[in-house]
């Protein structure tokens, strides 16, 4: 015969569920759930948002998160291989953002150009439909803006065409897609935006160029972190993303038997090695093994393959 698990043998976070389920618990204890779930994004993840964040997506945004409730105003930069999660953990970060401000307010500023905004706000309207928070957030436009509370996400393009001034980032700013950014229009534009509050910055984006805003801006965090030893870049490798999701480790095999290990996308956007910027696409091994070696014919031979190379940058 098999005894029940009593109340009394129940995990924090398996209390927390049941409380999460059982819409008769007093007041006060939902109250106590609330504030248990909103002291950890990894329990919001789970428990509100229900799409569990992975532990490489934790690690950096409980440090963005430290320096954002501890008004440290820090600048982060996050790399992850490509589509392995980034903006997913940036669009909770956002929705735990709100929920933890509804009541006191405040902006957190999103900047991004073309189909990243848009899809920005797309991914935080799907986080925000949960159990706690469907129905309750609204849409706001002049500026675009998505609603819990007194607290907002304000969406911005950070085209250098765009108007863009004006706004306060009271929490966060985060600017998407940073290897497309034109740098000097950020730290003119979006940058003076986190000075009222001392507002932490988050840079994400993808690997693809060594002179491109998001590789400059590895580096000068870098410099920062040599001074005064905190962590400012989070590069994730696809090791530590394969480790907890054999699915993309699949996936990164197929590319990488499809297109080669140091094939310039595989390499860069997979492998987080950025493309020379300085000279043309393809690097000097790449270079090497377009050059032929035979001597110049003036008609092909028959039955032999030829391959035309040619560097476009």
């Amino acid at each position: 015969m098999f005894k029940s698990k009593g109340p009394a043998a129940l995990t924090p976070k398996e209390r927390l569920i049941k409380l999460l389920k059982e819409p008769h618990e007093s007041t006060e204890a939902r109250i106590r759930m609330l504030a248990c779930v909103l002291v950890d994004l990894g329990l919001f993840s789970t428990l509100v948002i229900r799409i569990p964040l992975r532990r490489y997506q934790l690690a950096p945004l409980r440090a963005i998160l430290d320096s954002v409730l501890y008004r440290r105003g820090m600048e982060f930069l996050l790399i992850f291989p490509r589509q392995s999660g980034k903006n997913e953990a940036v669009a909770q970060l956002l929705a735990y953002l709100l929920n933890l401000y509804r009541r006191v307010g405040g902006n957190m500023v999103y900047g991004a150009t073309g189909n990243a905004l848009g899809m920005g706000v797309e991914r935080l309207e799907e986080r925000l439909e949960n159990p706690w928070n469907a129905g309750r957030w609204t849409r706001r436009v002049r500026p675009l803006r998505r609603c819990l509370g007194k607290a907002a996400v304000v969406f911005i393009s950070s085209h250098p065409r765009a108007t863009a001034r004006g706004q306060t980032a009271h929490h966060l700013l985060v600017i998407d897609e940073t290897q497309d950014q034109d740098g000097a229009h950020v730290e003119a534009v979006f940058t003076p935006m986190r000075a009222a509050n001392n507002a932490t910055a988050l840079y994400i984006g993808t690997v693809k160029l060594s002179t491109d805003y998001l590789w400059t801006k590895k580096e000068e965090l870098e410099r920062e972190t040599a001074r005064d030893g905190r962590q400012r870049v989070f590069l994730v490798g696809p090791e530590e993303v394969t480790e907890e999701n054999p699915a993309y480790k699949v996936f990164l095999d197929n590319q990488v038997r499809k297109y080669g290990r140091h094939h310039p996308i595989v390499a860069s956007e997979y492998f987080l090695e950025p493309i020379d910027g300085t000279g043309g696409l393809s690097d000097a091994r790449r270079r090497a093994l377009m050059r032929g070696i035979h001597l110049r014919e003036r008609e092909p031979a028959a039955g032999e393959l030829y391959i035309a190379t040619l560097d476009a940058a």
